[in-house]
């Protein structure tokens, strides 16, 4: 498919570039850095060049009843150089599989912080097209200018806790040398078990190089992880599914730390 065809050019469109510019420029250097935000789909898109950040911070949607929603407040992709390396994990499959449709569209099993191993919004088990409202997403702050650009967003899902907590988390990534770094600030009270998730693309190979350090190769990407210090990263097998019905072996990393919050507490990662 050329990406002046009818279905490139709606794609194309979407991303918000012309379709001629990037067809006759395959290698990306036609491609503008920039952010496009949606904010009713709660959806912003970060580009630079061939690599992209999609951020997704919505409500459940469809009159508040969430039929399709997944848990995936403060989530995200993140391809480098056109390569796939953090994913979404996908649908799967619905009603033939109650348990891996719960699984696949929980908190736990996308690229965001999960507290108490709660559900940001509510999932009652036997509701496989319902989702119960809690996050209350907010939109705090879109900067595409400068040398930096920026998302910063905020949900409510986790005060319904007796000890309630407010997640805040920024994107940033630098337009000069493409890193990206995600900072978490968590403000509440007590101690909860926080668990952070991060889904690789099939293919995608990852080695803890220590406690602070994930190396990770995409392609001809070779990256790293910067771990906040005093937290446990570990991996783990997961699923990736491209399609309805479909799910291909892949591998993940949880990173997870016990903590006393104090009214506030910040975790920065870095990628690059």
């Amino acid at each position: 498919m050329h990406l002046t065809d009818e279905w490139g050019a709606w794609e194309c469109g979407w991303w918000g570039f012309d379709p001629v510019v990037v067809e006759s420029d395959r290698s990306g250097a036609a491609l503008a850095d920039g952010v496009r935000h949606f904010p009713q789909a709660g959806l912003t898109v970060i580009q630079r060049r061939r690599d992209y950040l999609l951020i997704t911070n919505g409500i459940v949607g469809t009159g508040g009843f969430g039929n399709h929603k997944h848990n995936d407040l403060l989530g995200f992709e993140y391809h480098v150089d056109g390569t796939p390396v953090i994913v979404d994990p996908g649908s799967y499959v619905y009603t033939s599989d109650p348990d891996a449709r719960n699984l696949f569209r929980s908190t736990l099993s996308h690229n965001t912080v999960a507290v108490d191993s709660q559900e940001q919004n509510e999932i009652r088990p036997e509701w496989l097209f319902r989702m119960f409202e809690h996050g209350n997403p907010e939109h705090l702050d879109v900067d595409g200018q400068g040398e930096s650009m920026r998302y910063r967003g905020r949900h409510r899902g986790y005060t319904r806790l007796p000890q309630p907590v407010v997640v805040e988390r920024t994107f940033t990534l630098s337009r000069r040398h493409g890193a990206l770094t995600i900072a978490d600030v968590l403000e509440g009270d007590g101690v909860h078990r926080l668990r952070w998730h991060f889904h690789f693309a099939p293919g995608v190979a990852v080695t803890i190089a220590g406690e602070e350090h994930i190396r990770i190769r995409a392609g001809a990407a070779a990256l790293e992880l910067r771990v906040p210090a005093t937290l446990r990263p570990a991996l783990a097998p997961a699923w990736y599914s491209p399609s309805y019905g479909v799910r291909v072996p892949c591998v993940c990393l949880d990173v997870e730390t016990d903590a006393r919050l104090d009214g506030r507490r910040e975790y920065v990662w870095r990628l690059a």
